[in-house]
């Protein structure tokens, strides 16, 4: 998202007779001047006043400020207090800490209305995310939760943020938790991350808990085989809402294996795109191709079992080669392109096709 260290840039828009919605963008970084510092509060106060809904409003913090920038930050903090128009918030870059949140933790606490926060390569920790818990446990309509690269987020600062946002009883439909640094396949080697097995356990208890999740985005050093199978078992239930799951981690085969298992029963998942693994292979893909694939002949009985939601399987390319023919890849990718009443047509008639030789025929 762009954004700029001259706040005025927006005042304007704000003030416009219109209900399009704006999205907005701010650069903290070093000395705020005078002029800027005034335009922070006279934005702080369009905020305030706007008939516009805000979509997204992201504050970039990089880790020069000093004292006369956050003194400005935590005026305009205190003035948007019960400002409604915001609809996300985006807090970004390695500026942002402690301090920031504690400028914002007023207009947080009061807020009934945000329905997105997301924290990005940012110094978020334990004891900051505990200045979030009234937040969360007082905005019922929260409904997107993104945690991406975030390097101090724990097992501790997971479980204060997702404990607080069950208490608050939050329809979230958006989970993205991300490790920070974990762009390839190299940053699986060595270093576990800060979120271990345990806060993975955590995680998944919390999705789990959660039937209104319908996005998933967890990529993890220690999501491993038994992650995913706490996550197949969820995916498994009726009463899934999930419709895209985004994985990276340790896990391998067996990982696969446990998916196509649950897929069997599952009627809401459309996309699966896999990440970072060191330890996958054909026989992962060819357990899913078995239970979703048009194109894979089973027994009847496996047919009236198998799932018809599914459409593809992404696995992402990086050195070294992947273990996964492209063959498998391809047919992962292209599952099917039609809703679920034609696909399970098209494994019917693909069976009938090829064993109309065994089959009788009763005079009426």
């Amino acid at each position: 998202m762009l954004v700029t260290k001259n706040p005025a840039q927006y005042i304007t828009a704000l003030e416009e007779d219109t209900t399009d919605a704006l999205q907005i963008g701010l650069l903290f970084s070093g000395q705020i001047s005078d002029t800027h510092a005034a335009s922070l509060l006279e934005l702080a106060s369009a905020i305030q006043s706007t008939a516009r809904s805000i979509r997204c409003m992201c504050l970039r913090f990089k880790d020069d400020v000093d004292e006369s920038t956050m003194s400005s930050f935590l005026y305009f903090g205190q003035m948007i207090v019960s400002a409604k128009a915001i609809e996300s918030l985006v807090l970004e870059g390695v500026g942002v800490g402690h301090e920031q949140i504690v400028c914002l933790q007023e207009f947080l606490s009061t807020n009934k209305t945000l329905r997105g926060i997301n924290f990005t390569e940012t110094k978020l920790d334990r004891s900051s995310s505990i200045l979030l818990t009234g937040f969360l446990t007082g905005n019922s309509s929260l409904r997107v939760l993104d945690l991406s690269s975030n390097a101090r987020v724990d097992d501790d600062s997971i479980g204060t943020i997702l404990t607080a946002i069950s208490l608050g009883g939050s329809q979230l439909s958006t989970l993205n938790i991300c490790d920070a640094h974990f762009d390839g396949v190299e940053d699986l080697i060595g270093d576990n991350g800060s979120i271990t097995t345990a806060g993975v356990r955590t995680i998944t208890a919390f999705i789990s808990q959660t039937p209104s999740l319908v996005t998933i985005c967890l990529k993890m050093r220690s999501l491993n085989d038994e992650g995913i199978r706490d996550l197949s078992n969820v995916i498994r239930r009726r009463d899934c809402k999930i419709n895209r799951l985004e994985i990276s981690g340790t896990f391998g085969d067996g990982a696969l294996q446990s998916i196509a298992e649950a897929l069997k029963s599952n009627q809401s998942l459309r996309t699966i795109d896999i990440g970072n693994s060191l330890n996958l292979t054909d026989e992962g893909g060819r357990a899913i191709l078995r239970v979703a694939s048009v194109n894979v002949v089973n027994t009847w009985k496996q047919i009236m079992a198998s799932n018809n939601t599914l459409r593809s399987v992404y696995l992402k390319s990086r050195p070294p080669p992947l273990l996964v023919s492209q063959d498998i890849q391809h047919a992962l990718r292209n599952i099917t392109n039609v809703d679920p009443i034609p696909t399970l047509k098209q494994k019917a008639w693909r069976y009938v096709d090829s064993n109309i030789e065994d089959l009788s025929y009763t005079k009426l």
